[in-house]
């Protein structure tokens, strides 16, 4: 995998990223990271082969976001990680992937709110098209999430209707915006910051 990418930055983090993961998970099963071994559903979203345990990444530089969950107290789990920036396009991506209500409520913004909902929206649905596993074949278009700076993170609406799916949204620093989605809400979220030398 890590032969794919161009340039070899892409090729260090993306090593370093894939040996970080196996030894968070193996310490959490209480074995090697060698053991560790993934599967992939269809649309490439890896899964542990043996264990309780569900997880998934998002990467932006330098930065990982990995969460892990015990399957049977979230069910799946999906999570995206952005690092914040103008965004200058960010109606026009909008009016082409979001849904109709979302790319109007982006419209009624200006400036830096503007950029803070589109970054907020984008990895709301990012996480729950994670969570579901298919990627961005599920449709960005078929539910919309709350966006507004300071306003809870929801789903509004799936195809039409109110979901039962649970979002939770943050900033794991002052540049950076992250979601997590699971169909059953999490009884305890814990966060833990690891600063690793590559």
């Amino acid at each position: 995998r890590a032969a794919s990418f161009a340039f070899e930055q892409d090729r260090r983090r993306f090593v370093a990223r894939r040996g970080l993961v196996k030894f968070l998970l193996a310490a959490l099963q209480g074995g090697k990271p060698s053991e560790v071994v993934f599967s992939f559903n269809a649309y490439g979203k890896p899964a542990l082969k043996a264990g309780p345990f569900v997880f998934n990444t998002s990467s932006s530089g330098n930065s990982l976001l990995l969460a892990i969950g015990r399957r049977s107290e979230v069910g799946e789990i999906g999570v995206d990680l952005e690092t914040t920036r103008p965004m200058p396009d960010a109606l026009l991506i909008a009016q082409h992937f979001f849904s109709k209500d979302e790319a109007a409520e982006l419209g009624s913004l200006a400036g830096d709110e503007r950029d803070q909902a589109f970054f907020n929206c984008w990895t709301r649905k990012e996480a729950l098209i994670k969570a579901v596993g298919s990627g961005v074949s599920f449709g960005l278009d078929r539910f919309s999430v709350s966006m507004l700076p300071h306003e809870p993170a929801r789903i509004r609406q799936l195809d039409g209707v109110a979901s039962t799916w649970h979002l939770r949204a943050w900033s794991p620093s002052p540049r950076h915006i992250a979601a997590l989605a699971t169909p059953i809400e999490p009884p305890e979220v814990r966060m833990h910051r690891i600063a690793v030398a590559t």
